[in-house]
């Protein structure tokens, strides 16, 4: 295993702008110990201290503190050659210090930060954990919290988490993982399905063309226009004979989605195509079968 070396930020803000930090912690971990920490009360230049209720600072406590672009220019040696752990669902710590350094005007060099709240979720997804804050992650593998909300005891109580993880568990370390973006999944309307007849039957002879979303998945329902004969395509074209609309209502300009404005378009010249909903369809299967 690599030599474990990082450094673990945490910041207070006294609201909700991200430059306004009123407290910063570091915690320095060399050779997978805490060798020391830093942290400082920092003057935010504001006197809107909604934050107070989280982390209890205040704008009297700040008062004669020094400002950020102090406290950044001191440490910043001591860090920008090190990876920079944060920890929260929106990299709340690392964009509260890179606009922070923006409102001094100050340039910062290319800084590692990764944030631990991914590094959690990703390497301990198989584990009962109820969430990925630090203080449940805390309890989880006995490790005391104090002090919760300030700044460099939460930074301690990250380090902690993360070398007890390393060294205990024999987890991949955080300094050897990297964050993968995983794609959204796209919503189920915007799936496109394709089908051929599997039996003859009533949609014989017929190309069909599902958009929108329905109460059965897209598959579902071109599946069951194949077993009545039908073709199912994916883009509508001169050929379609029925495009099926799930919901939004298509009845509304503003919801009409783009194979909808296409057919549309197309009928304006010769009405071929037969608009109808998922109702509709399902009714026209249904009268089959009672004839059948």
């Amino acid at each position: 295993m690599k030599t474990l070396n990082f450094v673990t930020v945490d910041v207070e803000t006294a609201n909700k702008e991200p430059d306004s930090i009123c407290q910063i912690g570091f915690a320095f971990v060399e050779n997978g110990k805490i060798t020391k920490t830093w942290d400082r009360n920092i003057n935010p230049l504001t006197q809107i201290f909604t934050n107070s209720r989280i982390h209890g600072i205040t704008a009297k406590d700040v008062e004669n503190a020094i400002t950020f672009d102090k406290a950044i220019n001191y440490i910043l040696p001591y860090i920008e050659k090190l990876p920079i752990i944060h920890h929260s669902t929106n990299h709340f710590d690392k964009t509260a210090i890179i606009s922070s350094a923006e409102k001094y005007g100050i340039k910062l060099p290319e800084l590692n930060f990764k944030n631990s709240y991914f590094y959690f979720k990703d390497i301990l997804s198989s584990y009962n954990i109820s969430s990925f804050s630090l203080p449940a992650l805390s309890d989880y593998f006995n490790i005391p919290v104090e002090n919760q909300h300030n700044a460099k005891q939460d930074a301690l109580l990250l380090a902690k988490i993360l070398i007890t993880l390393s060294n205990k568990f024999q987890i991949l370390p955080i300094t050897d993982w990297h964050f993968k973006n995983k794609p959204k999944p796209k919503p189920e309307a915007w799936t496109k399905v394709t089908a051929i007849p599997t039996h003859e039957g009533i949609f014989s002879n017929c190309n069909f063309v599902l958009t929108g979303k329905f109460s059965k998945s897209k598959l579902e329902i071109a599946n069951l226009i194949a077993a009545h004969g039908g073709y199912v395509k994916s883009g509508v074209s001169k050929i379609t004979t029925h495009l099926v609309v799930g919901s939004p209502s298509w009845a509304q300009k503003s919801e009409q989605s783009s194979k909808l404005k296409r057919a549309i378009e197309i009928n304006k010249e010769k009405e071929i195509i037969k608009i109808i909903s998922e109702d509709e369809l399902m009714q026209m299967i249904k009268t089959t079968l009672h004839t059948e």
